[in-house]
């Protein structure tokens, strides 16, 4: 299509340039050129020929024909020339030029495009648009989708609306989507189901998710050790006097617990009973009391007491 692209009146009058859409009906493609582009500060080396004009050639090769492999859609090549001359280059667009590529015969092919999501991860393949363009890196051709991002508001069921900032080979391919629908987002859910979570929802002090402790310590604890002021963490819950426990949720008082006669077991289910003092017989289970029966005890000299 040759275009006059005056960008504003002029001494003869004539109308500035307001944009337009190209469209190609038979795949779906379409791009709306607006008129900044060709203002002179938007163009690379020479300005436009007002009076001669551009043409703006937008081509589509259908999927089938694999006309630049990796491509999962048509792809729609876009080009400006001075009319009669070389290719205009211009300087990054803004605002950005919205375009629609098509996905191939017009479908999102669950083939082509397996947006399932995973199961624990939360995320997804799901369509993106793409650049063909020289990776300086690598030194080689390859399709790239740096500064692309999709247009905002709904999107149409034949293809997918993005926003571009220059003219090239454009087509779908696809990307990672995150547990939030970002595209080219790395962010995942953690174990404990959460989006871009560390687990911390459902570990202990330990940091292991899942295994049904909590930084809470049953309300009788925390993770951190009180060393002279200085909170240092800890890996396993660090009880309040009389809490014993995994998470602190056994309750033992060397008075209530003991009978007064013993001081409370390593894991504050039993006591070790005072000198003269047992459990009954048979031992009584948790929460006791425990240490409640006197027993003979061997005096110096052999002599018993009770």
């Amino acid at each position: 299509t040759r275009v006059d692209v005056n960008p504003e009146h002029d001494a003869s009058g004539r109308e500035p340039f307001f944009g337009f859409d190209a469209v190609v009906p038979a795949f779906g493609a379409e791009i709306e050129v607006v008129p900044g582009i060709f203002a002179p500060k938007s163009i690379k080396g020479d300005a436009i020929d007002y009076a001669a004009g551009v043409e703006i050639m937008m081509t589509v090769y259908r999927y089938e024909a694999n006309v630049i492999p990796g491509a999962l859609s048509p792809v729609v090549a876009i080009e400006v020339r001075r009319f009669g001359g070389g290719v205009v280059e211009f300087e990054e667009f803004s605002p950005l030029i919205e375009m629609k590529l098509p996905y191939a015969n017009g479908t999102k092919s669950a083939a082509l495009f397996d947006e399932t999501v995973h199961p624990t991860k939360g995320n997804r393949q799901t369509p993106f648009g793409r650049y063909f363009d020289r990776d300086i890196e690598r030194n080689a051709w390859a399709w790239e989708d740096k500064g692309m991002s999709r247009a905002p508001g709904s999107q149409p069921d034949d293809g997918l609306r993005m926003l571009t900032s220059h003219f090239t080979e454009f087509a779908l391919g696809s990307v990672i989507e995150d547990c939030e629908g970002v595209p080219n987002s790395e962010k995942v859910k953690d174990a404990c189901g959460v989006c871009g979570g560390t687990n911390e929802t459902c570990s202990g002090c330990d940091g292991e998710a899942n295994t049904g402790r909590n930084k809470e310590c049953s309300g009788y604890g925390s993770c951190n050790l009180n060393n002279n002021g200085v909170l240092e963490p800890q890996t396993t819950c660090q009880c309040d006097s009389g809490r014993y426990g995994i998470m602190c949720e056994t309750a033992c008082q060397a008075k209530e617990s003991c009978s007064g006669s013993g001081t409370c077991s390593a894991d504050g289910r039993s006591c070790s009973c005072k000198s003269g003092f047992a459990d009954p017989d048979p031992k009584p289970a948790y929460p006791g009391p425990f240490c409640t029966v006197m027993v003979a005890t061997v005096g110096v000299g052999g002599g018993g007491t009770t």
